[in-house]
């Protein structure tokens, strides 16, 4: 990326219009913080372990 392009965090707060905005009319790079990255890979794995054992959803 270069030092003109923007990025847009995910992750750390909740979307804005304002960052749905950046992305999709300045074509800004949106990043998943490594945070948000953790919680996510926590998550799938209790909804595969409960998938796994048959758990009703």
């Amino acid at each position: 990326m270069s030092a003109n392009e923007e990025s847009t965090p995910l992750g750390k707060r909740p979307v804005t219009i304002a960052d749905v905005v950046v992305v999709a009319r300045k074509r800004a790079a949106a990043a998943l913080d490594p945070e948000a990255r953790r919680r996510m890979q926590a998550s799938r794995a209790v909804v595969e372990r409960y998938s796994s054992e048959n758990w009703p959803a």
